[in-house]
C-alpha cells in the first residue's frame, strides 16, 4: 500500500508515479485522494493501469476531477484486468457518460467512494441526478457482478428512481441497445432466457429527493429482489405512498405448491434441540419476492407518519422480510400507535429498532421494548418522561433480550431516575443504558451514582457538566444524545459516511 493524502502531488508527480506504475509488481494499493489531477495526469494513470497487473486499489484525484477526469482514466481501465477498486467520492461527477463506459467495458471493477468493507460501487456526494442517473443506469444493467451500489447525496429526483429501479431489475447482455438509458426488456434479441438482474446486496439512496413517488417506485422495483440485503433511503423526503409500497415490497407473495411436500421451502431441517437467540428464517420462497434476504432497512428522517408505521408493522407480521435484523424508522413522527404496531409485528430476529425522535411516551416505548428477541433499542429524543418509566421497566422486566437502551433527552428528571435505575437492576440481561441529555441535576446525579455502586455491571452514559461521569463506562463526552442514537443512519454502520 502507498498512501500519499497530505505531501504534495501535482502534475509532475503523477506523471512520475505513472510511469513507475506501468512496470511495478508489488504495490497494491494507492491512495492520493484530495490532490488535483488535471485531464493528462488521469489518462497517464488510465495508461500505466493498461499495463499494471498488480494494482487492485485505486484513489486519485479531488472534487474537481470531474467527468473528463473519469473518462480519461476509463480509456486505460478498458485494457485493465486487474484493478478491484477504484475510488469515485466527491469527484463532482455529473454525467455519468464515463460510468457508463467503465462499467460497460470493465464490467467485474469494483468502484468505491472511500474505504468501507465490501462495497463495490460507491458514488456517493456527487452530482449525477436525473440525466446523469439514466446514463449511469444503461451501464449498471450490463453489470452481472454489482453487489452493492451507494448514491447518496446526489440530487435523484422520482424520474432517476424509475430509472435505477428499472435498470435494476432488468439484465442487458453486452452488445444490445438500451432505451431511454435502461433496458429495454432484456432478452438480449437472441430469444432465450434473459439474463438474471445484478445480484444487488446494498442499496443506499438516502439524502436524495426522491420522493413519494421515487421512493415507491423504487420499492416496487425491488419487491423481487432475490438478493438484497441492506436498504437505505434515509432522508429521501418519503411520505405515505413510498409507505405503503414499501409494505408492499416487503410481503411475499402467495406460495405456489411444489411437488414433494413440504411446501415451497422444501422439508424441514431436524430439530437440533438447542435454543438459539435468533432462530435462522425459512428459506425463500421458490417464486421469489418479499425481500426474503432483507437484514436491514432504514428509512429514518422521512415523513411516514402513524399510518406508515403502521403498514410496514402489517408487512412484517404477514411474513415480510423474515431475515429483517436491523429497523431504522427514526424520525418518522411515527408515535405510539405505530410504535405499538411494530413491536408487536417484530420477529425474533429483529435485533435492533431505532424509533429515536418519534414522539414516543411510556405506552409507545414500552410497547417496542415488548419486542421478542430485541437486543438495542435506540429511543433517543422521545417522550417517556417520568409517567412513563412504570411501563418501561415491565416491558423490560417481562423480556429477557435487551442489551442496549438509549433513553437520551426523553424527559426524564432525577425523581423518574430515582424509580428507573434500581428498578434495572433485576433486568440481567441489559449492559449499557443511555440517559444522556435528561435532567443532571445532583438528584439525578446521586441516582446514577448509586446504582453504580449497586448493579456495576450496567454501564450508564450520564454526563455531567461536559463529562461522563466517572465510573460511567463511557468515554468523555458521552451521554448528551446517547452514544448509538446520534439519529437516523446509526443503525447500519456500512450505510453511515
Amino acid at each position: 500500500m502507498c498512501i500519499l493524502s497530505t505531501r504534495k502531488f501535482g502534475p509532475s508527480e503523477a506523471a512520475a508515479f505513472s510511469t513507475a506504475l506501468s512496470g511495478n509488481t508489488s504495490l497494491t494499493e494507492l491512495l492520493a485522494s484530495g490532490h488535483p489531477l488535471e485531464v493528462a495526469g488521469a489518462s497517464a494513470f488510465g495508461q500505466a493501469l493498461s499495463r499494471n497487473t498488480t494494482l487492485r486499489s485505486l484513489c486519485v484525484g479531488d472534487n474537481h476531477f470531474g467527468d473528463e477526469g473519469v473518462i480519461a482514466l476509463v480509456e486505460g481501465l478498458k485494457r485493465n484486468h486487474g484493478l478491484l477498486v477504484l475510488d469515485l467520492e466527491y469527484k463532482s461527477i455529473a454525467s455519468g457518460e464515463g460510468l457508463r463506459t467503465l462499467l460497460e467495458t470493465h464490467p467485474t471493477l469494483a468502484v468505491r467512494t472511500y474505504r468501507i468493507k465490501g462495497v463495490d460501487l460507491r458514488l456517493g456526494r456527487n452530482q449525477l441526478g436525473e440525466a446523469g442517473i439514466k446514463s449511469l443506469s444503461a451501464g449498471l444493467s450490463l453489470s452481472s457482478t454489482l453487489l452493492r451500489l451507494d448514491l447518496s447525496g446526489n440530487q435523484l429526483n422520482a424520474a432517476a428512481a424509475e430509472a435505477l429501479g428499472r435498470a435494476l431489475c432488468t439484465h442487458r447482455p453486452a452488445g444490445t441497445s438500451a432505451v431511454g438509458g435502461v433496458d429495454g426488456g432484456g432478452s438480449g434479441g437472441g430469444g432465450g432466457v434473459s439474463p438474471p438482474p445484478p445480484p444487488l446486496e446494498f442499496l443506499d439512496v438516502s439524502r436524495n429527493p426522491l420522493g413519494d413517488k421515487g421512493g415507491a417506485a423504487l420499492f416496487r422495483a425491488l419487491a423481487t429482489s432475490p438478493t438484497l440485503t441492506g436498504l437505505v433511503l434515509a432522508e429521501a423526503k418519503l411520505g405515505p405512498l413510498a409507505a405503503a409500497a414499501l409494505a408492499e415490497a416487503l410481503v411475499p407473495p402467495p406460495a405456489s405448491p411444489l411437488p414433494g411436500g413440504g411446501g415451497p421451502s422444501g422439508p424441514a431441517e431436524p430439530d437440533s434441540g438447542e435454543m438459539t437467540p435468533l432462530p435462522p428464517p425459512p428459506p425463500p420462497p421458490a417464486n421469489g419476492g418479499g425481500l426474503q434476504k432483507l437484514q436491514t432497512l432504514d428509512v429514518s428522517k422521512n415523513e411516514l407518519g402513524a399510518g406508515g408505521g403502521t403498514e410496514v408493522a402489517g408487512a412484517l407480521s404477514r411474513g415480510g422480510a423474515p431475515r429483517l435484523e436491523t429497523l431504522s424508522m427514526a424520525y418518522n413522527d411515527v408515535g405510539d400507535d405505530g410504535a405499538a404496531a411494530l413491536g408487536k409485528a417484530a420477529g425474533p430476529r429483529l435485533a435492533v429498532l431505532d424509533l429515536s425522535g418519534n414522539a414516543l411516551g411510556g405506552a409507545g416505548i414500552g410497547a417496542v421494548l415488548s419486542a421478542p428477541g430485541l437486543r438495542e433499542a435506540k429511543l433517543f429524543h422521545n417522550a417517556c418522561k417520568d409517567e412513563g418509566v412504570p411501563l418501561v421497566l415491565e416491558a423490560l422486566l417481562a423480556g429477557g433480550t435487551l442489551q442496549t437502551l438509549d433513553l437520551g433527552a426523553n424527559g426524564l428528571t432525577g425523581a423518574g431516575l430515582e424509580i428507573l435505575l434500581p428498578g434495572l437492576a433485576a433486568c440481567s440481561s441489559l449492559q449499557t443504558l443511555e440517559v444522556g441529555a435528561n435532567s443532571n441535576d445532583e438528584r439525578a446525579e446521586e441516582a446514577v451514582r448509586r446504582s453504580q455502586s449497586s448493579n456495576p455491571a450496567l454501564d450508564i452514559a450520564f454526563r455531567r457538566g461536559g463529562e461522563a461521569m466517572e465510573g460511567s463506562g463511557a468515554p468523555p463526552g458521552v451521554g448528551i444524545g446517547g452514544g448509538t442514537a446520534g439519529g437516523p443512519g446509526a443503525a447500519a454502520s456500512w450505510q453511515t459516511q
